[in-house]
């Protein structure tokens, strides 16, 4: 009767140290790719950092150009007439050309 016991723990024994070999060996699998993930992390929180940069270099950028914007328009308050702006540029074109001739 031992024997049989035996026997059949045997049969059931080999398909459950199969499933467990094969589940300790995807754990290890996993843990030896562990570190490509910090890897992964570093880089990660690099390009975080990257971004935040950027984005406060954006904020400085439109602070210049909003500041830039007020002071065009102040320049047109002053001088209503767009086209008065091309006339004396079109003088000193004239100037510079009379002046290299």
């Amino acid at each position: 009767m031992e024997t049989k016991v035996f026997i059949m723990m045997i049969i059931f024994s080999v398909p459950i140290l199969g499933i467990l070999s094969n589940t300790y060996l995807k754990v290890q699998k996993l843990k030896l790719q562990g570190g490509s993930n910090q890897d992964d992390l570093n880089k990660l929180k690099a390009l975080a950092q990257e971004n935040n940069d950027l984005k406060k270099r954006i904020e400085n950028l439109e602070g210049i150009v909003t500041s830039m914007d007020k002071e065009i328009l102040g320049l047109y308050a002053l001088n209503p007439d767009p086209n008065e702006n091309q006339k004396k540029v079109e003088e000193l074109a004239k100037t510079i050309k009379k002046l290299k001739g």
